[in-house]
């Protein structure tokens, strides 16, 4: 979970930022498209009895009646993006614009995965310092391998990598 959510946060990151210059789509062969653009997700789809031949791209530059192939297709992003912080949509017929911000994916992804690394670094700190790795029980007094008594946790993988509290050769 915690490689896996950095990997899928750095990414949506790095979305999120590079599309303030770039624009990236996929468009299918049926003219819907999915695309990054100006710091958010935009889904465009042709309703039942549409004609996609006839929706002309309109982008500053293009050309008159050029309808996008299916594929992969990028550009420079021509939309400001400060303005793109919240949802949208738009309506043109049975041809619908669905936008949301990246932000929206962004925000959750990097909290769950920057709590999982929190969780993990909490429960090798603890056993590595003797303590249950679940829920913090001292486990100096027990026998190597044993269970934890309060929460039924069993030893911890790489138990020799455990310090040792400066009194547990005292007490013994």
């Amino acid at each position: 979970m915690k490689w896996g959510g950095a990997v899928v946060a750095a990414l949506l990151v790095a979305a999120w930022i590079g599309s303030a210059w770039r624009y990236v789509v996929w468009t299918s062969t049926t003219g819907d498209w999915v695309s990054v653009d100006a710091g958010r997700l935009v889904v465009g789809q042709f309703g039942p009895g549409s004609n996609p031949a006839k929706f002309r791209i309109l982008r500053a530059g293009s050309t008159p009646g050029f309808t996008r192939p299916p594929g992969w297709h990028s550009g420079e992003t021509l939309t400001s993006f400060s303005s793109n912080w919240w949802f949208s949509g738009t309506k043109l017929g049975s041809f619908r614009v669905r936008a949301a911000p990246l932000w929206v994916l962004v925000a959750p992804t990097v909290v769950l995965t920057g709590a999982a690394w929190r969780r993990d670094a909490i429960a090798r700190r603890r056993a590595m310092a003797g303590c249950c790795a679940e829920c913090g029980y001292d486990l100096r007094g027990l026998r190597e391998g044993a269970v934890c008594p309060e929460c039924g946790t069993g030893p911890a993988r790489g138990g020799s990598e455990r310090l040792h509290h400066p009194l547990d050769s005292a007490r013994s």
